[in-house]
């Protein structure tokens, strides 16, 4: 198995079996960093080139997408202002799934120091 400090990836059985399309776990872990430690984690997506596009899963799409529309406005993102910026949007249903809020607080427990977003943004850059 090869691991990257939380990072975990699939040990394959056949060496020619495709690479997953993305790793869910390094966009969760890069979008709670940018929730946690804004202005590290902005810093490090600015330098990594990441862009919401990037992302594959379209709920961490909109939460990216969120958080930089704050930062932008000269708004510090934290997690109420981004519920309340994807309420004010009417994106809080597409974030696939039964409690959006729910979720959202789940999504920004998936790091506790944003220090690993240098690797995440690498992660998620890697499988773009």
């Amino acid at each position: 198995m090869i691991t990257d400090g939380i990072f975990n990836f699939t040990e394959y059985s056949d060496p020619d079996a495709p690479a997953p399309l993305f790793t869910e776990r390094s966009e969760r872990v890069l979008l709670a960093g940018l929730l946690r430690e804004p202005e590290l984690v902005a810093e490090a997506g600015r330098h990594h080139g990441v862009k919401g596009h990037h992302l594959y899963n379209h709920a961490h799409r909109l939460v990216w997408d969120a958080v930089w529309s704050l930062v932008d406005s000269g708004t510090t993102p934290d997690l109420v202002s981004v519920w309340q910026t994807l309420r004010c949007r009417q994106q809080t249903r597409e974030l696939d799934a039964v409690n959006p809020a729910l979720w959202l607080a789940e999504l920004y427990e998936s790091d506790t120091t944003g220090a690993w977003c240098d690797t995440a943004c690498k992660l998620v850059l890697a499988h773009a």
